[in-house]
Order: structure tokens, then sequence, then C-alpha cells
């Protein structure tokens, strides 16, 4: 996810995999306040151990008023290893992955139509489990 201090060009589109939603502006308010936040910290390039033993990887983009911009991987279940701004931008981030996951709509993030066709397949996908 991308957290700038100003936003340029369609910040509010969200893509994860084929699905796809629009950040409300309460989440694209919190991105930009983030975005704020991390663009004055030295953050590590990677904090614990992401996508160890098949875990998840998250990825904060931090742009930078200079025009340059960072890339930051940890592993978001172990949130408590991240600095408090960079804790803060993994709940949000966590929180639209959990609304896509689930295809509803939140406070965050106005799911697309096409998100529930998907799921409804993904389910019907036999898991080859008892």
């Amino acid at each position: 996810m991308h957290f700038a201090a100003e936003a340029r060009g369609d910040s509010a589109t969200f893509t994860r995999g084929a699905r796809a939603g629009r950040l409300t502006e309460a989440a694209q308010a919190r991105a930009r306040e983030l975005g704020k936040r991390l663009a004055q910290l030295e953050l590590e390039e990677s904090y614990g151990c992401p996508g160890c033993a098949d875990g998840p990887i998250y990825v904060a983009v931090v742009h930078h008023p200079s025009g340059a911009s960072t890339s930051h991987s940890f592993d978001p279940v172990q949130p408590e290893e991240l600095p408090p701004p960079l804790r803060e931008a993994a709940a949000l981030m966590d929180a639209v992955t959990s609304a896509f996951q689930r295809c509803e709509s939140t406070s965050l993030v106005q799911i697309g139509p096409e998100c529930a066709e998907l799921k409804e397949r993904e389910d019907d996908v036999p898991t080859g489990r008892p």
C-alpha cells in the first residue's frame, strides 16, 4: 500500500489480485496522515521475517516530499516489531485486506461488485479435503 502526504493521480483505487475497490475518504485521509509521519522516519527496508515459512508479506511504499519513494516489507503477524507509525499503517493495510478477503465494504473501502462474483466462484472450487 502507498503512503504519501500528498497524493497524485488516482490514490483511491485499490486492487487485491483480481478484486478491486476504492478507498473511502476516511481511508485516504488516514493514508495521507500516515504518509506524512512515515516520511519523517528512517525506516528499515525490512522488519521481522516477511514471507518466512510461507507467511504473509506486507509492503508499505512511502512517498517522500523530495519525490523519492522507499519500500518497507514486514510480517503483519508480528506488528509489535514495527515502529508505531508503521504499526498503524499495518493496521490500515490489514483492515483493507480483510475487507477484500470477505468482499465486504467497510468505512475504509468500497468493494467493487465483481468481488462477490469472484468469491462465489472461489467458494465453489473443491478443495480436495473431506
